[in-house]
């Protein structure tokens, strides 16, 4: 199970904070439950393209 959530920080910033919870991992009995937390992030370095026209 997975729950995240997107957080526009700054236009071209985005934060992705979320919390993972992994049931038997492996298939293993004696491995317990996994609980992950982590953060993904995107940074746009460019926003648009110019178009010229060279004709």
């Amino acid at each position: 199970m997975e729950l995240s959530y997107r957080m526009q920080i700054l236009t071209w910033l985005v934060i992705y904070p979320y919390l993972q919870w992994i049931k038997n991992p492996s298939m293993e009995p004696s491995i317990k439950n996994v609980t992950l937390v982590g953060v993904r992030t995107e940074v746009v370095f460019l926003t648009t393209i110019r178009r010229v026209n060279l004709v």
